[in-house]
């Protein structure tokens, strides 16, 4: 299966996402911030990145854009938990910076391994 990154300020979710990941056969890597997850990127080489929009430091979209410039083809979903129009506007961010997926928090299972397979744009 696939290298997934999951970067998000919240422990939580990241324990969340290793339980369901895992349970799929993927391996799991771990970030707490934007920045920890560009340097996590840089040395481990993740197939996918699920990066949260709001963390301190550097945001989710910073991230995006520098992971991006590293690797054009690799897998990136941007999720948020800010519900209405900040969602959006953060989603249209993720987009620009080059984010193949976007989901809302919370999500259901089927649509976040529906992103993670590429099958939800």
């Amino acid at each position: 299966m696939a290298r997934v990154l999951v970067v998000d300020d919240e422990e939580q979710f990241r324990t969340m996402a290793r339980h369901l990941l895992e349970a799929e056969g993927h391996e799991v890597i771990e970030a707490a911030s934007g920045q920890e997850g560009i340097d996590q990127f840089r040395a481990l080489a993740p197939d996918i990145v699920v990066t949260d929009m709001v963390m301190p430091g550097k945001s989710g979209v910073e991230a995006i854009e520098a992971i991006r410039q590293e690797n054009p083809s690799v897998r990136i979903i941007a999720i948020s938990g800010s519900g209405g129009i900040a969602a959006s506007d953060f989603f249209k961010s993720a987009r620009k910076a080059g984010a193949d997926a976007t989901l809302a928090k919370p999500f259901h299972l089927g649509e976040f391994l529906q992103a993670l397979n590429g099958d939800k744009e």
